[in-house]
């Protein structure tokens, strides 16, 4: 949603990481890793997911020296990893992308794969 497919660029305002944090943390919800204690972030099962990505985050939020609420960990997280390309190396690797590097930016450009599937 935050890709120009004409351009390959990004046309946010900042904002992507902290959804992106919040997804990830309902992805561990989802799968019964996480869950709501009062109004803290608790680990209830550590076993892997299958996703290394989501088991670092499993694994910082079960280490946690401090309990932490869900407005807490999404700042947290969305201020430890480059987002920016995390996402888009993601969603490239799922094949709902593709990368190029541009040789007058000299950065990477991602386009949708097949553009005439929105």
């Amino acid at each position: 949603m935050v890709l120009d497919e004409q351009t390959g660029s990004s046309y946010s305002k900042g904002y992507e990481s902290l959804g992106f944090a919040g997804g990830l943390l309902l992805d561990l919800f989802l799968q019964g890793k996480i869950a709501l204690a009062g109004s803290n972030i608790e680990v209830i099962d550590s076993s892997a997911t299958g996703d290394e990505f989501l088991d670092s985050i499993l694994e910082i939020i079960k280490t946690s020296d401090e309990k932490r609420n869900l407005m807490n960990w999404i700042d947290r997280l969305s201020q430890k990893y480059a987002y920016y390309y995390l996402y888009f190396d993601l969603m490239e690797k799922e094949g709902l992308l593709k990368s190029e590097i541009s040789p007058v930016l000299k950065t990477k450009l991602y386009y949708l794969q097949k553009p005439e599937i929105k």
